[in-house]
């Protein structure tokens, strides 16, 4: 049986409103109506944020531990330094900012790998020595229907690499030699393709770690920060209720509506 709502008015002194409001709230018998009132939405903004971060960090370290599964002594690690709440969201959203920043630079060092790729593994250094005997290195890259074959009759050139639409080629010349090449020049990289597979190494290692770091706080903190945004709801709740009630007597009285 549901039973009808009753409209109540309640007279309460200043010192105790606050306990009775919070033991209504706990009743379940408290409804509020939201009132337009700027002011009042201005002061519940940093609770509404609060909230709105520790959702953000939880569901970031439930997303690592769902790819992730830290070890026990990852977890207990992360029990044993004691944080509270607002320390947990600090560190979460550290850890997290350097996770992003290990992904962007992930996928810039897969984007050179993949341009370097054609070319091989080589050094810069390697065509230092050709400057050196007088002699200038250019790299080029040429769509197959644009690559002109009477360019080799005129220059010294080097084919790298091919596939079915391009064709990537070296030339070397004289310095005091003018080269006239119609297609896209590439400029020798300034680390070698070994030295880029062992950066994206170390990288996607240390990416892991983080991952699992992520994953073993959602282990050893999940649930507090759980209670910690139920509370703050609560809170809010409250403080929406206490701001809603009309003040008199120059707030020695307040009256509840509800």
């Amino acid at each position: 049986m549901i039973a009808p709502m009753k409209k109540q008015v309640f007279m309460v002194f200043h010192s105790d409103y606050h306990d009775f409001v919070t033991r209504l709230g706990q009743l379940g018998v408290l409804h509020v109506i939201e009132r337009e009132n700027p002011e009042k939405e201005e002061s519940l903004a940093h609770l509404r944020a609060r909230i709105e971060r520790i959702e953000q960090v939880s569901a970031r370290i439930a997303g690592a531990r769902d790819e992730n599964e830290p070890s026990l002594e990852e977890i207990e690690h992360q029990a044993s330094l004691g944080l509270d709440a607002n320390e947990i969201v600090d560190e979460i959203e550290r850890t997290g900012a350097r996770q992003e920043t290990i992904i962007a630079s992930i996928g810039e060092i897969r984007s050179l790998i993949e341009r370097q790729e054609p070319w091989g593994d080589y050094r810069e250094e390697d065509f230092r020595q050709l400057e050196d005997s007088g002699y200038r290195v250019y790299l080029f890259r040429s769509s197959l229907r644009t690559y002109n074959a009477a360019w080799e009759d005129e220059y010294s050139i080097f084919e790298i690499h091919r596939n079915a639409t391009h064709i990537w080629f070296m030339l070397v010349a004289p310095a005091v030699c003018k080269v006239d090449i119609d297609t896209e020049r590439e400029m020798p990289a300034r680390q070698s393709l070994s030295e880029l597979r062992e950066q994206l190494r170390l990288q996607e290692r240390e990416l892991g770690h983080i991952m699992r770091t992520l994953a073993a706080m959602d282990a050893a903190f999940g649930k507090q920060l759980e209670n910690e945004r139920k509370r703050l709801e609560s809170d809010l709740a409250l403080r929406k209720v206490y701001l809603d009630t009309l003040g008199e007597t120059d707030d020695a009285i307040r009256i509840l509506e509800g």
